[in-house]
C-alpha cells in the first residue's frame, strides 16, 4: 500500500512537470508560427502616433495616456491565446510568465490594475468597436472601419 501511495505521488509530479514543460514549449505559438504579425488596434476618431515604449509603458502599467494627452483602456487576450506570447515578447520584450509576475507585483503594491483579458479575438474586436480610446493587440488584420491600426509588430 505504501508503494502504492508513492507511485501516485512519483505520477501526479511527473504529470505537472511534463504539463508544465508542455505549456512552455508551446507558449510560442501553436496555431501562428513566429512571423506572423501582431496588430496593434484601436478605437480612435483620428490618427493615433504609438511607439514601442509607449506601448511597452501602457501594458506595463506605468502610463494611461498617449502622447496626445488622451487617457486609453489597455484590454489583452488570454495568456492562453498564442499571440499573447507573441505581443509580450515582441512588444515588451517579456514572456508571459514574466508580465504575469509584474502585474502581480503591481496589483500587490497598489500601483496598477492589470488589463482587462478577452479569451476570443472576436471578443475583443466587439469590445474595442464599442469603447473610444481602446487599445489591444491581436493576430488578425482588422476590417472594422471603427478600428485603426496602430502599430504591426512582426
Amino acid at each position: 500500500m505504501r508503494l502504492d501511495r508513492f507511485t501516485r505521488k512519483v505520477r501526479g509530479i511527473i504529470l505537472i512537470l511534463v504539463s508544465s514543460f508542455a505549456t512552455l514549449s508551446t507558449g510560442m505559438v501553436s496555431g501562428s508560427g513566429p512571423e506572423a504579425p501582431i496588430y496593434v488596434v484601436g478605437n480612435f476618431p483620428h490618427e493615433v502616433d504609438l511607439t514601442r515604449e509607449d506601448l511597452a509603458n501602457l501594458y506595463d502599467g506605468y502610463s494611461r495616456k498617449i502622447r496626445s494627452g488622451e487617457t486609453v483602456l489597455v484590454v489583452t487576450l488570454s495568456d492562453r491565446n498564442p499571440a499573447t506570447a507573441l505581443f509580450f515578447q515582441r512588444a515588451l520584450e517579456k514572456s508571459v510568465a514574466e508580465m504575469k509576475s509584474h502585474w502581480s507585483y503591481m496589483v500587490f503594491t497598489g500601483k496598477g490594475k492589470p488589463p482587462s483579458v478577452f479569451t476570443t479575438e472576436s471578443d475583443l474586436f466587439e469590445f474595442l468597436e464599442r469603447t473610444p480610446n481602446a487599445i489591444g493587440f491581436t493576430s488578425v488584420k482588422p476590417t472594422s472601419k471603427k478600428l485603426r491600426l496602430l502599430l504591426r509588430l512582426e
